[in-house]
């Protein structure tokens, strides 16, 4: 027969009876990537340029509007305009990625000096290459 279990034969009423610990809610590390400060941002296409034009000239209609239904009213907004009227966002757009294609083109000289390139790396390999087979022979003997 199986006895029930009892908390106090077991020593477990003192843990039970102590405050909850408190939770992490937030992760202990970061797991995204770091970014190179220098590395230039994308540019902004034409639908972005327009948004924020618009939302500087109309922000009596998108007032207490949602995110998401702002984006819709946006979204909207740009499809009803005519290619006259996009051009001259479009034309910021073309010009912004100019300027980016040139900041990367600086960006990855930049990067390309300071990363090292031709190095040998062929004893290293073969290190790690004759530890490895080390280490399997002696696994195998003894079996």
């Amino acid at each position: 027969p199986i006895s029930p279990y009892s908390p106090d034969e077991n020593g477990a009423s003192e843990i039970l009876q102590q405050p909850p610990a408190i939770k992490r809610t937030a992760p202990i590390f970061n797991s995204k990537k770091t970014k190179s400060v220098k590395k230039p941002k994308r540019p902004m296409n034409a639908f972005h340029f327009f948004s924020a034009d618009f939302r500087s000239n109309k922000k009596e209609l998108l007032q207490g509007v949602r995110l998401g239904e702002c984006t819709k009213i946006l979204t909207q907004e740009w499809k009803k305009l005519s290619d006259r009227e996009k051009a001259p966002y479009l034309e910021k757009s073309k010009e912004m990625r100019i300027v980016y294609a040139k900041e990367m083109e600086e960006y990855k000289k930049e990067v390309s000096k300071l990363t090292p390139v031709g190095i040998d790396t062929s004893l290293l390999e073969q290190v790690v290459k004759l530890k490895s087979n080390v280490g399997a022979q002696s696994f195998t003997s003894k079996f």
